[in-house]
């Protein structure tokens, strides 16, 4: 049973790269956990943009690894946001909604998915996608940023 896991080589290096994230984790524990998820999503646009368009075997080798450690990082810090933020009596609800926008996505993906590699190719795909989502997180990360200066001038002049 476990040989046939293994058979597939993505799901070996996603593993490996999943297994690292314990100790980033652990590195990043007194970091904003909003910019933390921000830059692990801007990490997996421009790993998939990467993928697409690569050819060689080692670098699809390290980006599997790469993408399988921050895609680990974003689940953790997703749910961390969601609870240190929302109030107790509300976190099931919130992670149901969570749950049913995750699925609803991933099914919307397996919609366009097969149209856009039609129209446009895999790499090209990835990459119209992923600037899609580079983008949004590059205004995300600008807010945390703009926040966190504007709350330490306030500081300051207090």
């Amino acid at each position: 049973m476990y040989k046939d896991l293994f058979k597939n080589k993505n799901f070996a290096l996603l593993t490996i790269g999943g297994l690292s994230v314990p100790l980033i984790i652990k590195a990043l524990a007194r970091r904003n956990h909003a910019v933390i998820f921000t830059i692990s999503s801007i990490v997996i646009a421009i790993g998939y943009t990467l993928f697409g368009y690569s050819h060689n075997f080692i670098v699809t080798f390290i980006i599997l690894i790469v993408l399988g450690a921050t895609q680990n990082i974003q689940g953790t810090y997703s749910s961390t946001i969601i609870q240190n933020n929302i109030p107790k009596n509300y976190i099931g609800r919130v992670f149901s909604f969570y749950k049913i926008l995750v699925t609803l996505f991933a099914i919307l993906g397996l919609l366009i998915a097969s149209p856009l590699y039609d129209i446009i190719g895999i790499g090209n795909s990835f990459l119209s996608i992923s600037l899609v989502m580079i983008i949004l997180g590059v205004f995300q990360l600008r807010y945390w940023l703009d926040k966190k200066h504007n709350n330490s001038i306030a500081e300051q002049s207090i």
